[in-house]
C-alpha cells in the first residue's frame, strides 16, 4: 500500500452530509477523486451522496457484479460534464489511479482552468508533489 503525502490540515475541509458536499459543488467544480477507506460495495458514507448526484450508477454497478478498486463516473450537472472518480484507499497503483482521473476529468492537453474535489477520510491520502504539477488545477481537498 503506498501512504501519500498529506496537503497542508489548512487547506482541509469537512462536511459530513450530502447537503455540505452538494454546496461544494458549484459550476467552477469539474470532477471529484474520491479515495474510499474501503471497497465501494461497502457504501461508505460518501456512496449514498454519489449514487443520488450520478442517479442510481453506483447501485447499478454494485448490482451488476463488478468489482473494481477504481470506478469512474460521468453525468451533467450545471450545463457541463462532471466525473467522479473512487479509488480505494488500497489500490496498488494510486498515484496512477490519480493521474489517470486528473487526465480525464481537466483533459490531458487543456490549458484552461480547472477545479477537482479531493475526497477521503484522510489528508494523508492527497499526494502533494502529484498535485503541485497541475499548474491549472485547483485541488479542494475534503474530509468526510
Amino acid at each position: 500500500m503506498v501512504f501519500l503525502m498529506a496537503l497542508e490540515e489548512s487547506k482541509n475541509k469537512t462536511i459530513t452530509n450530502r447537503q455540505a458536499l452538494l454546496a461544494e459543488l458549484n459550476p467552477q467544480v469539474d470532477g471529484c477523486i474520491w479515495v474510499g477507506a474501503s471497497s465501494l460495495s461497502k457504501r461508505d458514507k460518501p456512496f449514498s451522496w454519489f449514487n443520488y448526484i450520478f442517479n442510481g450508477s453506483l447501485e447499478t454497478t454494485l448490482e451488476s457484479g463488478l468489482k473494481s478498486q477504481k470506478s469512474f463516473y460521468a453525468t451533467a450537472m450545471f450545463n457541463k460534464r462532471f466525473s467522479m472518480a473512487f479509488i480505494e484507499v488500497e489500490y496498488p497503483k494510486m498515484e496512477d489511479a490519480f493521474k489517470e482521473a486528473i487526465d480525464l476529468m481537466a483533459g490531458k492537453s487543456s490549458s484552461e482552468e480547472k477545479t477537482i474535489i479531493l475526497l477521503s477520510q484522510n489528508a494523508k491520502n492527497f499526494t502533494s508533489p502529484l498535485f503541485k504539477k497541475y499548474k491549472n488545477i485547483t485541488f479542494k481537498n475534503i474530509i468526510y
